[in-house]
């Protein structure tokens, strides 16, 4: 059964973390949260700490975070169909933020619909790619990637690991 919550929550993420990579490497994002947890390990796995930047409180300043945004947003019934909702409570808490863009209509429908099949399990994950937990962007490594990130697979701009 989809859990819309959880869903929205992967496409947030991808959103965050992937936006301007290709369809694949979106899709990795969604696919290494449900790598590390499954399906009912979402919310534990994506709010981590030290995991997902995005997510870090006090990230858009002392007491504001795309965290709380999302959480309001979410206990008023917004989501799936007004991600928006996101952008105006941050808007009105803190006018100098620097966050979450979601895009136009079109660009939340094909994120969302990203989410929704990996979420499922019915994408076709790529063999090299299958058992990926970790991805970052080697342009904060320029020494070279930790040791801790093994078997890469570079999509994009990010490598995906284990």
């Amino acid at each position: 059964m989809m859990d819309t919550w959880r869903v929205v929550l992967i496409a947030l993420t991808m959103i965050m973390e992937a936006r301007g990579q290709p369809e694949l490497g979106k899709a990795m994002v969604a696919q290494v949260i449900m790598n590390r947890g499954g399906q009912e390990m979402v919310e534990q796995v994506v709010f981590a700490p030290g995991q997902f930047a995005v997510w870090a409180p006090d990230r858009l300043g002392p007491g504001h975070s795309l965290r709380l945004a999302v959480l309001v947003c979410h206990s008023i019934g917004a989501f799936p169909d007004d991600p928006w909702c996101v952008e105006r409570f941050m808007e009105g808490c803190c006018p100098d933020w620097r966050g979450l863009t979601i895009g136009d209509a079109e660009y939340w429908e094909g994120v969302l619909g990203i989410a929704v099949f990996v979420y499922a399990g019915e994408w076709d994950v790529p063999p090299e790619l299958a058992d990926k937990t970790h991805f970052d962007n080697p342009k904060f490594w320029p020494e070279g990637l930790p040791p801790w990130l093994q078997d890469c697979v570079e999509v994009g701009d990010h490598v995906f690991c284990k």
